[in-house]
């Protein structure tokens, strides 16, 4: 007698192992991806958080609509960042229901269209890839 598997035996537990893999593997990759946009969120927390820390130490005020009336949050607090990419404008145009210095086709993380309207008092590019967005509409 021969010692051994025969091809239909082998190819069944492939296609088993194949069906396997395909129902498994989608929610590894969503758990994959939410446990990113998780971390990606407390990083942006932090930097965020720090930041206002650093700010109301340096302006020696607590930072509230009440404090930083319409447009003059951005100034003070772009200057609390180590690195950024300069993106604030004094006077943006706006364009296509979009601000001209925003990506013309910006997307939230759920694919979205994101309304750039309302983060007409600037934009700030931190290390990593972080875009902050900024809406300063007093009280």
């Amino acid at each position: 007698m021969k010692k051994g598997f025969t091809l239909a035996e082998v190819l069944i537990t492939l296609e088993i192992i194949g069906i396997v893999a395909a129902m498994t593997l989608p929610a590894l990759i969503t758990n994959a991806q939410d446990k990113e946009l998780h971390n990606q969120l407390l990083k942006a927390y932090s930097v965020i958080q720090a930041t206002i820390n650093k700010m109301n130490y340096g302006e020696g005020q607590i930072i509230n609509g009440k404090n930083y009336p319409k447009g003059k949050f951005m100034p003070i607090f772009k200057k609390y960042f180590i690195s950024t990419n300069e993106s604030y404008r004094e006077n943006p145009t706006f364009e296509d229901n979009t601000w001209s210095y925003i990506s013309k086709i910006y997307k939230t993380y759920n694919n979205n269209d994101c309304n750039m309207s309302r983060f007409d008092d600037g934009q700030v590019f931190v290390n990593g890839g972080m875009l902050i967005l900024v809406e300063n509409g007093g009280e």
